[in-house]
């Protein structure tokens, strides 16, 4: 399937020219600090060092700053994705320690190098996850909801980008340096912050409002509020409701999701370290390989219920697909999908 974008503008053609100028000086070149969790586990083993998230910051911390000579070096670096969210010792980010050299940032946006199916042994890049198992929101709608234990491991995933959800954007997010704001009114309707309904401005904070109303539907089954015609009505149904917490949930999941439903920005809880010290997630590790391992006994139970094909297509014709190779929605479970751990619970439901 081919899709149209349309060509870089002048000033965007300029600014790749400098990037790819300052990242190929003369006596520079990229330092490649992007391997990926299973590679890190490799180097760490030769020394004997636990492979997680702390060991892989302090190998990259020496990285930086082992060497002040990396100004004169060092054009560019590709980080890892856990990466960018790091900070040195001292509390700085390594984003800004990195920029502060005059050095370009980049990100590993590959999988790595995978088979390409049709062909005599030739290989493609994989550029994305290929999440097998299917979409929350169906399993959602055949569960009703979720068990609060369940609920934290989604949201401990959600709220730092880790584990088995992946978040996917269809092309509307936009990147906001600290202390911008945008004026654009796009997304789902029942997900918006009041500020986004009003037109901006808005920041970060308006996404830890979207994460509460998808933590609030994944525990209760239902929305805080039903979707209204336009942003204008939404917002008044906004304005109007107290947002009070359903006796069922517990007190430390109503108190977390008060927080991310504040209606006031700037009071609103939108920070990762205190969202992580919250005692809803007391005893929870942030760690992405720990994550990982974390029971999802529920999803691999739902995804051979019988109605799921049905669901996930959302009304849709399987006719549109058609020009696919492979079955996208229905696509069985393989070890090459799931971690070890994954799989191990995959057979353990199945028998």
């Amino acid at each position: 399937m081919t899709h149209q974008f349309p060509p870089l503008t002048t000033e965007q053609k300029k600014e790749l020219h400098e990037i790819a100028l300052r990242i190929v000086s003369p006596g520079k070149g990229i330092l490649a600090a992007d391997e990926s969790i299973g590679s890190m586990g490799k180097r760490l083993n030769q020394i004997g060092v636990e492979n997680n998230e702390e060991n892989r910051r302090l190998y990259r911390q020496v990285l930086f700053t082992a060497d002040d000579r990396i100004d004169n070096c060092i054009g560019g670096v590709i980080f890892f994705h856990e990466t960018l969210y790091q900070n040195s010792d001292d509390g700085v980010p390594f984003v800004k320690m990195i920029k502060d050299k005059g050095i370009t940032i980049g990100i590993k946006v590959d999988k790595g190098v995978v088979p390409l199916p049709g062909t005599n042994g030739e290989t493609t890049t994989q550029v994305c996850d290929y999440c097998s198992t299917g979409d929350l929101y169906t399993y959602w709608t055949l569960n009703g909801c979720f068990d609060e234990r369940d609920v934290r491991v989604f949201a401990a995933e959600l709220g730092s980008a880790l584990g088995h959800l992946r978040l996917t954007d269809f092309g509307l997010s936009r990147r906001l340096e600290r202390g911008d704001r945008a004026f654009t009114i796009c997304g789902t309707i029942q997900y918006m912050a009041p500020e986004v309904l009003s037109g901006g401005p808005y920041s970060h904070a308006a996404d830890w409002w979207s994460l509460g109303v998808l933590l609030y539907a994944l525990a209760t089954g239902g929305f805080p509020l039903p979707p209204e015609a336009d942003h204008c009505d939404m917002l008044s149904s906004v304005s109007e409701c107290p947002y009070d917490m359903p006796a069922t949930l517990s007190p430390t999941l109503a108190f977390l999701l008060i927080e991310l439903l504040c209606k006031i920005p700037t009071r609103r809880l939108r920070c990762l370290e205190l969202y992580q010290n919250q005692k809803f997630f007391h005893g929870m590790s942030f760690d992405s390989q720990l994550l990982q391992k974390s029971p999802i006994k529920p999803i691999l139970e739902l995804k051979n219920h019988p109605d799921r094909p049905e669901r996930s297509m959302r009304g849709l014709s399987l006719d549109l697909l058609q020009n696919f190779e492979c079955d996208l929605l229905n696509s069985p479970s393989t070890s090459a999908d799931l971690s070890p751990t994954l799989m191990k619970i995959k057979n353990d439901v199945s028998e």
